[in-house]
């Protein structure tokens, strides 16, 4: 036992060697032999203190192993007194460490006869870390290696950034400095701790910000479009003329306008834009070039519509194809580009309009001559179409011949077996006339 000392009472050690003497002599007695002696307390020992450290505020458990521990023993953590002591054993006590200033001390168990064993330096009270300030206090989000000043670190410290985003034991060099690796974090400041490996802990709040990543630098300044000319200068109405834009400072996403109508790019390039001419009414328009930055650049009327002719109206067919001369007859007249207002005439004679399409005209004949007529149909802008002896006029038929009518008959009577010669007289009889008598066919002579 070279680390620890054994004390023993001197009363106790004189007691003892009296009774090895009278022993000896026989003594004490008279006439027997007198009793044993007890034999004397085992010797306490101190085999382990666990933990060997923990914070100088004191209040947690530490473990003695030994020998020789019996009800009443006591601890002593340097010079303060466990706060309680719970004998589990003979070899084991459990001391709760009192508070006690930094630093190695002494650990002595005192046996309730007074016999003690002490373990020296066989306990270390730390006190709580100190975090001061952090080296640099800015990292990127990404991360990166932060070296932390301050007081009371122990090997084996851990440090934590922001909500116990724990990076492990960092690299201690010495009780005033660690080395910590900051992991990847949002843009934003965050609290910082050292945690010593008996728990103690200190923190700087908001002590390292992450810094967000600075903006891109601006785009370099771009040239506004400048439109120049453009070529064809017209176009029809109806659009679709190509028409090529020539400038500077066009952008290959430039759009064109004209009008205020979007044209077709087809082709783009820095001095050139080559489009397609959208519809738009008759008349000069503007014509303008815009980037995607919306710089632009226009030409007033630079470019000018044309009116486009409509159509010449076509005739295709005629339904029904005649009807009589005194007209009033319903007819179909079937084509192609009639335009509401368009008239109509039938050999020459305005015929009555009815409803009107594209593609058929409704009219009424006029009262016309006999004989085949044109069928002519003229829009309002003056262009006409014509189909020839479209429609035939027929002439009324002949009147019937009038009735024929019996003025007498002569003679008046003869006999049954028949035979007499009988003259009618009347009129409008004709060639061919037959007679009957009482419902039976005469024979007729002559008419």
């Amino acid at each position: 036992m070279s680390s620890r000392t054994v004390r023993r009472s001197h009363t106790l050690v004189a007691l003892v060697a009296l009774a090895a003497a009278l022993s000896a002599c026989g003594g004490g007695g008279s006439g027997g032999s007198p009793p044993p002696p007890p034999p004397p307390p085992a010797s306490m020992t101190i085999t382990a203190v666990t933990p060997s450290s923990g914070p100088a505020a004191g209040a947690y458990d530490v473990t003695i192993d030994g020998t020789g521990f019996g009800a009443g023993t006591s601890v002593r953590f340097g010079t303060a007194a466990a706060a309680s002591v719970t004998v589990v054993s003979s070899t084991r006590l459990v001391a709760v460490a009192p508070a006690h200033a930094a630093g190695m001390v002494d650990v002595e168990a005192v046996g309730a006869g007074g016999e003690t064993v002490l373990d020296p330096s066989a306990f270390r009270f730390v006190d709580p870390p100190a975090l001061t300030f952090l080296d640099p206090g800015h990292l990127p989000q990404a991360g990166g290696t932060v070296i932390l000043h301050g007081s009371g670190f122990v090997d084996g410290a851990r440090v934590l950034f922001g909500a116990d985003a724990s990076v492990g034991p960092a690299q201690w060099v010495a009780a005033d400095q660690l080395v910590a690796v900051a992991p990847a974090h949002a843009a934003g400041a965050v609290d910082v701790a050292v945690v010593n490996p008996d728990g103690q802990r200190a923190a700087l709040p908001a002590s390292l910000v992450f810094d967000a990543p600075p903006p891109p630098p601006p785009p370099p300044p771009v040239s506004p479009p400048v439109l120049s000319s453009l070529a064809p200068a017209t176009g029809p109405e109806t659009g679709g003329t190509v028409v090529t834009l020539t400038g500077s400072s066009f952008s290959a996403q430039a759009t064109a306008t004209f009008g205020g109508s979007p044209a077709t790019v087809t082709a783009a390039s820095v001095t050139s834009l080559t489009v397609v001419a959208p519809p738009h009414a008759p008349g000069a328009v503007e014509v303008a070039v815009a980037n995607p930055d919306g710089q632009r650049s226009a030409l007033a009327g630079a470019y000018a519509y044309v009116a486009v002719p409509a159509p010449a109206p076509s005739i295709a067919s005629i339904a029904p194809t005649s009807g009589p001369a005194a007209g009033g007859t319903a007819v179909t007249v079937s084509g192609a580009s009639f335009q509401q207002g368009a008239t109509v005439t039938v050999g020459g004679v305005a015929a009555t309009v009815g409803t009107i399409t594209a593609s058929a005209i409704a009219i009424v004949t006029p009262a016309h001559a006999a004989g085949a007529a044109d069928v002519s149909v003229t829009n309002p802008d003056g262009q006409k179409a014509s189909l020839a002896a479209a429609f035939t006029f027929l002439a009324p038929p002949p009147p019937p011949p009038p009735a024929p009518s019996i003025a007498s008959i002569a003679p008046t009577s003869g006999p049954i077996a028949g035979g007499t010669a009988v003259a009618i007289a009347g009129a409008n009889f004709q060639a061919g006339a037959t007679v009957s008598v009482g419902g039976v066919a005469a024979t007729v002579g002559s008419v």
